[in-house]
């Protein structure tokens, strides 16, 4: 009968150790990733919530039955600008990509200024619309995982 030596308990504790290491940082990373795709959408539906609650125009343009455009005036600045600031949510043609263009001038897309500051939310939009309702802003974001969310403005 031969018996485990000292070290060779020590070295397979040890890479039993190195094995879980490893193995909990690959897992780590996988819900770090789902995390932070919901978090992006989560933050849209807070940056876009403030956007229209603090707004003094809102327009919706729908050029493609898939996306629109959001066009508004409002207070709220991801950059710090200060008053009325004119901001544009809508999707880059070649990237799918939500973005929301902030600028202290009027803008057109596309533009080819250099005053204005350009933030992006979610990646791989299939499909991005915002509807209006008694009151209700209804947004519908499809990036492989359906999202809907409701803001209240109240009547106009």
């Amino acid at each position: 009968m031969r018996a485990f030596t000292l070290i060779e308990l020590i070295i397979s504790i040890f890479l039993f150790f190195l094995l879980t290491l490893f193995l909990s940082e690959a897992i780590y990373q996988a819900r770090n990733v789902k995390f932070q795709k919901s978090s992006l959408i989560f933050t849209l539906s807070k940056v876009l919530q403030a956007d229209i609650l603090n707004a003094s125009f809102i327009k919706i343009e729908s050029k493609n039955p898939n996306y629109v455009r959001i066009y508004l005036k409002t207070h709220n600045s991801l950059h710090f600008l200060r008053g009325y600031i004119n901001v544009i949510y809508y999707i880059s043609k070649n990237q799918d990509t939500l973005l929301r263009l902030e600028s202290k001038e009027k803008v057109k897309i596309p533009t080819f200024k250099e005053n204005f500051f350009l933030d992006k939310f979610v990646k791989g939009v299939k499909f991005f619309r915002v509807y209006y309702k008694n009151g209700r802003y209804g947004v519908f974001i499809n990036n492989g995982k359906v999202t809907f969310f409701e803001i209240y403005k109240g009547m106009k």
